[in-house]
């Protein structure tokens, strides 16, 4: 007998280690895959948000507050999303590593193969809906998630860039409304010049971005005004509203 065998033996005769039965190994190794089919199902959700925010995410507006382009982008990524995808990740490729084979992998091959399984997955499930369920359910539902979100597009408020988002609360006149953005202050616009993008009719409390330029305290002049997320409720002035229409060519 070679001395490694001398030592293993002295080693389970002191430490007194049993074998695992074969059904129990069997289990705990089903139960290890069925985690890390998990973590890949819930990366794959968390990609399909990412596709869903990123893909919703108003770029326009985004370029106008943005100082350059790298910047713009830096606004619109979902920094939480990416971050459960990471721990998700970091989750799977640990776990995999535990099964029968996968001691056989490195590290980076395992983590990157996570990422594009997430990726190709994620993009499945946003195609079919899936991303813009969880985004809203997760909206409706925890009020942590929803602020991160509100705080989020208050970022696109930034009447100094020349950039506006709220909700129309008052048609002074064929030319001008009255707009709360999303920090709760109250803004006239001066839409006499505005090129109205995709939905021509303004409305009531229609919630919208404008791209323009400041020209006093209170007071915006649009060169374009673009439909706004329409499940996002910025704050309602007290004025009185008219159900009155403005209609542009686009």
């Amino acid at each position: 007998m070679s001395k490694l065998s001398k030592d293993i033996l002295g080693r389970i005769k002191k430490e007194n280690i049993t074998p695992i039965s074969r059904w129990r190994f069997v289990v705990l190794h089903a139960i290890l895959w069925i985690l890390v089919t998990l973590a890949v199902v819930f990366g794959s959700m968390a990609m399909s948000v990412i596709f869903r925010v990123i893909d919703g995410a108003d770029w326009e507006i985004a370029r106008q507050v943005g100082k350059n382009s790298f910047h713009s982008f830096a606004l619109i990524l979902p920094y939480i999303w990416i971050a459960v995808l990471g721990l998700i990740i970091f989750l799977a490729s640990k776990l995999f590593e535990h099964t029968k084979k996968g001691y056989r992998y490195g590290h980076f091959v395992v983590a990157a193969s996570s990422v594009v399984i997430s990726v190709v997955f994620g993009a499945g499930l946003y195609f079919v809906g899936v991303g813009d369920t969880v985004h809203a359910a997760l909206s409706n539902n925890v009020p942590t998630y929803a602020q991160w979100e509100e705080n989020r597009d208050k970022m696109m408020v930034a009447p100094d860039r020349g950039a506006l988002v709220g909700r129309i609360t008052e048609f002074k006149s064929d030319d001008e409304i009255v707009l709360v953005d999303l920090k709760g202050n109250v803004w006239e616009v001066d839409i006499s010049n505005a090129e109205i993008q995709q939905e021509s009719m303004l409305r009531a409390r229609m919630p919208i971005g404008v791209i323009g330029g400041k020209t006093s305290e209170n007071t915006f002049n649009a060169k374009r005004i673009v439909p706004w997320r329409p499940d996002k409720k910025p704050p309602i002035a007290p004025q009185q509203l008219r159900g009155k229409n403005i209609k542009r060519p686009i």
